[in-house]
């Protein structure tokens, strides 16, 4: 069975909704032949986030994309996701880019040994589907 999800993208810093609609297709079995990993490990991250109660959205910072801020109570967690972690640090830049202090991390493809790049923390997706 396949589900279409829609996610509203959201500003950062101000109250305002941007009008975008991002749309994930979620196949139950989660095999698709034209979509590649990154696309894969995002459907996953996004439909855990939602298994776990979180309201989520996108997150939009001047013209920078942030994949997830996901809600819960009082609880905001911004997410990234990337198939492995690039030399750049392109990834963590983006969240260190956003002023305030609730937690932030990048979920990757691929195991490392670095934990945590400047208070982000870095979690391999299996770890995090695990909850460890």
């Amino acid at each position: 069975m396949i589900y279409f999800l829609s996610l509203k993208c959201i500003g950062i810093n101000s109250k305002n909704s941007v009008k975008m609609v991002i749309y994930f297709i979620v196949q139950s079995n989660m095999i698709f032949e034209d979509v590649n990993i990154l696309e894969r490990m995002e459907n996953i991250v996004y439909v855990e986030l939602l298994q776990i109660e979180y309201m989520v959205d996108v997150g939009k910072l001047s013209n920078k994309e942030i994949d997830f801020v996901a809600r819960k109570r009082d609880e905001t967690l911004y997410v990234q996701v990337a198939y492995e972690l690039p030399d750049n640090n392109h990834e963590t830049d983006n969240l260190l880019n956003i002023k305030d202090n609730y937690k932030k991390i990048v979920v990757t493809g691929r195991y490392h040994e670095v934990e945590q790049i400047d208070g982000i923390s870095i979690v391999y997706i299996v770890d995090w589907l695990l909850g460890e």
